[in-house]
């Protein structure tokens, strides 16, 4: 499976202590398809998992070539982690908080759905022929450790 090979190729890059592999979720993974299916770029809120959302026009080949570009968005933000603490991802910014989901270390499962949507609707103007990708993660990163108190870090990094 293409999209989980892609998340634990990155996953493997990190330079954390521990990050396991991810196994595939067919119960996520019908649940972001549902979703995708519904053609509208938004986040959930009140899910029990976390999420990541992408889209893009559609003037591509195939599936793989849609979910490889739509994951690079989401890998990409690393060029905002220039602490290596991922500050980039917390109260004062928000610009690598796709990442941090991807490599976050205590998520085990993800599962995906991509649709091809004639109309892509947006909270600004609607995007024609968009490849829309939603990927789901099982436990969220991103979340509260407690009311009002955040962990925006995704793993222990190792010693260099």
């Amino acid at each position: 499976m293409f999209i989980l090979q892609k998340h634990n190729d990155y996953r493997a890059e990190e330079p954390a202590t521990s990050m396991p592999d991810l196994t595939w979720s067919s119960s996520l993974a019908s649940e972001a398809q549902l979703w995708a299916d519904g053609c509208s770029f938004a986040h959930q809120n009140g899910k029990p998992w976390g999420e990541n959302i992408a889209a893009r026009n559609s003037d591509i080949d195939t599936n793989i070539d849609a979910i490889n570009g739509l994951v690079d968005q989401w890998t990409a933000e690393s060029q905002f982690n220039t602490d290596g603490k991922f500050s980039c991802c917390g109260t004062t910014g928000f610009e690598c908080c796709h990442l941090t989901q991807v490599v976050w270390a205590k998520t085990t499962e993800v599962g995906c759905g991509l649709s091809l949507c004639p109309t892509l609707t947006t909270s600004s103007d609607p995007v024609s022929n968009a490849a829309y990708l939603v990927c789901y993660y099982n436990p969220p990163g991103n979340k509260p450790v407690a009311v009002c108190t955040f962990d925006w870090s995704p793993y222990e990094a190792a010693l260099k």
